[in-house]
């Protein structure tokens, strides 16, 4: 159940409603716009929706390349 609530966030309709309250299928792509980053250090940012920090993709430099690393939903 949890892989497939991950594989429907991980499209760029699901992280387009991360941090909305929207289903992935109701928000715009619009929406990524109203997303912000904050940096931590020189390796890590957190990607967050403009209206809720606490929901955020956690992602990290490895060697040239950015990954997301966590996940954090606000319950």
């Amino acid at each position: 159940m949890i892989q497939a609530w991950v594989d429907a966030l991980l499209t760029p309709e699901g992280l387009a409603s991360l941090g909305t309250g929207k289903d992935p299928g109701e928000t715009s792509l619009e929406e990524v716009r109203q997303w912000r980053l904050k940096r931590q250090g020189l390796s890590r940012v957190f990607v967050h929706h403009r209206d809720d920090p606490q929901t955020c993709l956690v992602m990290e430099r490895q060697g040239l390349r950015w990954r997301v690393v966590r996940m954090v939903v606000n319950p």
